[in-house]
């Protein structure tokens, strides 16, 4: 991710106003200058108070006209400009946050995916997530990382993690699930709240949204203005189904951004929370640090299968943990050892 290019203008997109460039020879923007006295609940001068209305006017048309753009579209160096702009546009951070109970943790891969061929996994890392290598090489943007950044996904069911990859009939897949080593201990997460849709259908993401509304009251309306369209826009875009890995572009750019967070440095974001889109916005997925995942779980559970039949497209129930409604397998075997080193022995 881009972090060191800022582009003013870039084709008929709004140019990014005076307010948000940086200030010469310094480390903020107007903007920000007034967004933390807002935050701190300091007043603000009508002059201040215009240059921010200014800046809520260009988030309110700019995310509209970003929510369209087909990044597909574009020549490598038009990407490159594209990027440049971009980074301008959110050149700094939205603080929310929330506190996550999380026990345990489930994540499928497609073995061919990891090894390259139908075979069993031999190491218990294959099973997490991919090194920063790997995920330079593939090149692609997910919903929560960029081509130069990796992070652990997990679902909150097997079930889940096997609507989150849907392997096909005939794949080889491993299913593990991995324990909170101090579930007591909360993970501190970002989470996305704000989509339309995952609003209406998911109880934790409709709580979250309406403990936003109620801070409303208690804070300045230009800055919850502000903070609204921004949010708004990440809900969507986490939202939104991927036909293409650069329509994952906004979601994992942001996503770097909190994971990345320096506004703040106390803020030290240890994953995402967000609706899960394969799972039709009933529950949600984690994103988590890689050093952060590293140090809070460890393998609980190991199981080898080979999809027989699917069913994906049934409304099935995800809530126990273990349950495999999702596909039917032609067997499942567990390691007959877990060494030492995290190798696995079938």
């Amino acid at each position: 991710m881009l972090k060191a290019y800022w582009v003013n203008e870039f084709k008929d997109l709004p140019v990014i106003p005076e307010c948000k460039r940086w200030i010469l020879g310094g480390k903020t923007t107007l903007e920000q200058q007034i967004l933390f006295k807002l935050l701190n609940g300091q007043p603000i001068t009508k002059d201040e108070e215009r240059l921010f209305n200014e800046s809520i006017e260009f988030y309110s048309t700019v995310t509209l006209q970003l929510s369209n753009t087909k990044l597909q579209s574009f020549t490598e160096e038009e990407r490159f400009e594209y990027f440049g702009y971009v980074n301008y546009v959110f050149s700094h951070l939205m603080l929310l946050s929330n506190n996550v109970t999380c026990w345990n943790i489930c994540r499928v891969v497609k073995n061919k995916s990891v090894l390259g061929e139908e075979k069993s996994i031999p190491h218990v890392s294959l099973l997490s997530y991919p090194s920063k290598e790997i995920v330079k090489r593939i090149g692609q943007y997910n919903r929560a990382n960029s081509p130069d950044y990796n992070v652990f996904y997990g679902a909150q069911t097997v079930n889940a993690a096997l609507l989150e990859t849907k392997p096909a009939i005939g794949d080889l897949i491993t299913v593990s699930v991995w324990g909170n080593t101090n579930p007591e201990m909360e993970i501190l997460s970002y989470p996305i709240n704000h989509g339309k849709e995952a609003i209406m259908i998911n109880a934790d993401v409709r709580k979250g949204y309406t403990a936003f509304q109620a801070i409303k009251k208690k804070n300045h309306p230009l800055l919850m203005k502000m903070m609204e369209i921004i949010f708004d826009f990440l809900g969507e875009e986490f939202s939104k189904q991927a036909h293409h890995h650069l329509d994952y572009f906004f979601s994992a750019f942001y996503s770097q951004r909190i994971f990345e967070n320096v506004d703040i440095p106390d803020w030290n974001y240890e994953a995402i929370i967000y609706p899960s889109v394969q799972n039709k916005f009933k529950y949600e997925n984690l994103a988590i640090k890689p050093e952060v995942f590293d140090k809070r779980f460890r393998i609980r559970k190991i199981m080898e299968m080979v999809v027989d039949e699917s069913y994906y497209d049934l409304d099935l129930p995800l809530s126990d943990l273990l349950s495999i409604s999702y596909i039917k397998p032609r067997y499942i075997r567990e390691p007959s050892k877990l060494n030492a080193d995290n190798s696995i022995e079938w």
